[in-house]
């Protein structure tokens, strides 16, 4: 069940960050460019720091992450914040 709530949570992050183009529209305008190419960068390191927050805490449960894994694929994360152009959004 919880892999199943995890797989939902990442379908639901993937499916607003492709769909939320007119907000970093938005926050290009406000802010300029720079910031708004930072801002997916800025959230990734928020929620990788939550996770280790959250693990660190929770280490006598039952549940068991693999650093490897979770920076293997924050990296891969990383990587595809990179690859898009934002004068292309669609």
């Amino acid at each position: 069940m919880r892999t199943f709530l995890f797989h939902s949570l990442a379908f639901v992050l993937v499916v607003g960050y492709v769909n939320l183009f007119v907000l970093w529209r938005g926050i290009g305008d406000v802010f300029g460019t720079g910031v708004r190419d930072g801002v997916p960068f800025i959230i990734g390191g928020a929620l990788v720091a939550a996770i280790a927050v959250y693990t660190w805490y929770r280490r006598r449960s039952t549940l068991s992450v693999s650093y490897a894994w979770l920076a293997a694929a924050f990296v891969l994360a990383a990587f595809g914040f990179a690859l898009t152009d934002p004068a292309f959004p669609a």
